[in-house]
């Protein structure tokens, strides 16, 4: 009997605790309900307050202005499903006061005597102390091992109190403030109270321009970046992930965010150049964030419509080559079991690629009016340093040689930007050619030798003839052709030229010259040119040979041969000008705009999968 009551009982209180389990599952999924409906109500409430409203999601229009009917803004159920999904919708503002308690104890430290507070705006790169030229003494002897393993797992020195020592995937030594989001890679060691004194002199200049522009540009979710160079200069900039942008507390040019392109109006446009930095960041200091899965698929969409992109068109204005974007897609579509990714690895992966996507984005003018659609389509106007006199003149001389290599050049080279696949591709048709050309050289010239030795050709005692002055004359053309093949072959086999880092900087140095970009196209077109000289003058000097007797006989079928060459070759010429007519009339048939040197108008931007 007590077997039974006790089981009743057993029962009784199971069912009880299955009851409040289940009704405190409701009461905290009500709870929840209700919280976020309530920080959803302070968003809302935030945005309308905002009359400068800026939208960097990458599937919005970028607006900038105010709002002139006085109503708020309303945020459709899509755009706060996706802020909800991302994990980097803007979360509750700090209070300010909150700030201010924090920042005190900052401001009352007491810097060094060499501090100088000179804050500059910067970028991830140019505010970078990794890449900075270091030493290491080869004199110093290494510490020997001791037993055991307590001191390998103590081998880092201790930290300040606050500071996290974090390793980039590269190597590189990073240092992160976890109570100010501070980022830098300057030696806390030496100049902690100094960083840290400048860190919240900077963020109290955020928050009194945040009360003067009725704009909370502080929140949880900002950073800073802090570093200090040898001359005591504080490189600094700010970064809002809620917008995927950097911000500073003084006014910044365009040209000071490490680009030199010209045509920019918009803020919508700049959008795009600081959307760019704010994933070069994300390069630079991948540790304590986490990207939404919204990113990833972002990236992958954008990656999917280059691949096709480069299968449908011949023109496509993607940075990466075919073969480079089938080996990309496999490597994000590895990383699409992770969700919301935050190891570094990874995260580092993603931002390079949406940097150089967002680049490519800025340099072609994204969701302007003057959207540049194809990669050989200039904005700036037609270049005009092929259009000159001196350079027909030359062309003439050369047989059209030069007008076909500058065709080729203004296709890689537009507005001042290469991008790396073409780059790639015209380098390795040039190199082709050039090793191509010294074997018919090498014909031509064999050819030519072989006809001075022709009995009556040169005759002993007598000065020389007209057909032995063309037949040297075609020798030299010929050995012209191999020496020009061979130093053209030997300047691009270098791997640097490769690289469209290094074009663009020997491409704007050739085109701040009048004539730098009109000499590169003539030096290009010297093999074959010369090759064909040398073709045309042996051909003269055995038609002088042949008719030279005057025999009708030989006369007549000769004449009537050469004719029927001279036919053919004249309609073989109007075919294949049908083929190359497109690629022409890009740049000589349609009108010229104003006459504009095309590197004062151009960037210097360009594209490489490797390095930056």
């Amino acid at each position: 009997m007590l077997t039974s009551v006790g089981s009743r009982l057993f029962r009784f209180l199971l069912s009880l605790v299955i009851h409040l389990r289940r009704s405190v599952g409701r009461i905290a999924l009500a709870f929840r309900a209700r919280l976020a409906s309530f920080w959803r109500s302070i968003l809302i409430f935030a945005r309308c307050r905002d009359q400068s409203l800026i939208r960097l999601h990458a599937n919005d229009v970028p607006v900038m202005g105010n709002n002139s009917t006085g109503e708020c803004p309303q945020i459709s159920e899509r755009a706060m499903k996706e802020e909800e999904d991302s994990g980097l919708a803007v979360p509750p503002v700090r209070p300010i006061t909150l700030w201010e308690d924090k920042l005190s104890k900052y401001q009352a430290l007491m810097p060094s005597d060499q501090f100088k507070f000179d804050p500059h705006p910067a970028t991830p790169e140019g505010g970078s102390l990794r890449y900075k030229p270091r030493t290491v003494s080869q004199t110093v002897d290494p510490p020997d091992i001791p037993a055991g393993r307590q001191r390998l797992l103590s081998a880092l020195p201790p930290l300040p109190e606050g500071w996290r020592r974090q390793v980039h995937p590269e190597g590189s030594i990073l240092f992160y403030h976890e109570e100010l989001r501070l980022f830098t890679e300057s030696d806390i060691f030496q100049r902690e109270e100094d960083i840290l004194f400048c860190a919240a002199t900077l963020i109290q200049q955020a928050i009194q321009l945040g009360k003067q522009t009725g704009d909370a540009i502080m929140d949880e979710l900002t950073e800073i970046v802090l570093n200090v160079d040898n001359t005591e200069c504080w490189h600094y900039y700010f970064v809002d992930h809620g917008n995927r942008l950097l911000f500073w507390v003084q006014p910044v040019r365009p040209h000071d965010l490490d680009t030199d392109l010209q045509g920019i109006s918009e803020f919508s446009h700049i959008r795009y150049l600081v959307e760019t930095l704010y994933w070069s960041h994300c390069e630079y200091y991948p540790h304590n964030r986490t990207l939404p899965k919204k990113v990833f698929e972002d990236l992958r969409g954008m990656l999917n419509y280059a691949k096709t992109d480069m299968l449908t068109t011949d023109s496509s204005s993607s940075p990466f080559a075919q073969d480079e974007l089938v080996a990309i897609l496999d490597l994000v579509n590895s990383l699409k079991d992770y969700g919301k990714i935050s190891d570094p690895y990874s995260i580092w992966i993603i931002a390079r690629l949406m940097e150089f996507l967002t680049e490519n984005q800025f340099l072609n003018f994204c969701g302007q009016q003057c959207a540049r659609l194809n990669a050989d389509t200039p904005l700036f106007g037609q270049q005009t340093w092929n259009r000159s006199v001196v350079f027909k003149v030359v062309n003439m001389l050369l047989l059209g040689s030069p007008n076909e290599h500058a065709v080729r050049l203004q296709r890689v080279w537009v507005d001042g930007i290469i991008i790396q696949p073409r780059w790639t591709a015209f380098i390795n048709r040039l190199t082709n050619e050039l090793g191509r050309y010294p074997i018919f050289s090498t014909v031509m010239l064999a050819v030519n030798i072989s006809f001075l030795a022709v009995p009556g050709v040169i005759t002993a005692g007598s000065p020389a003839s007209q057909i032995e002055i063309i037949i040297y004359c075609s020798v030299v053309s010929t050995i012209g052709s191999i020496a020009f093949s061979f130093t053209l072959a030997n300047v691009y086999s270098d791997p640097g030229l490769m690289s469209a880092d290094t074009t663009a900087e020997v491409m704007k140095t050739l085109g701040q010259t009048k004539w730098g970009m009109a000499c590169l196209a003539i030096t290009h077109s010297l093999p074959i040119a010369c090759l064909i000289w040398s073709i045309t003058l042996f051909s003269t000097a055995l038609v002088i040979q042949i008719f030279g007797p005057e025999e009708l006989a030989t006369v007549t079928t000769l004449g009537v041969e050469c004719f029927i060459l001279v036919l053919f070759g004249v309609m073989s010429g109007f075919v294949l000008r049908l083929f190359s007519r497109n690629d022409d009339s890009a740049e000589d048939d349609s009108p010229p705009t104003e006459p504009q040197h095309d590197l004062e108008l151009g960037s210097a931007k360009c594209f490489n999968f490797r390095g930056r």
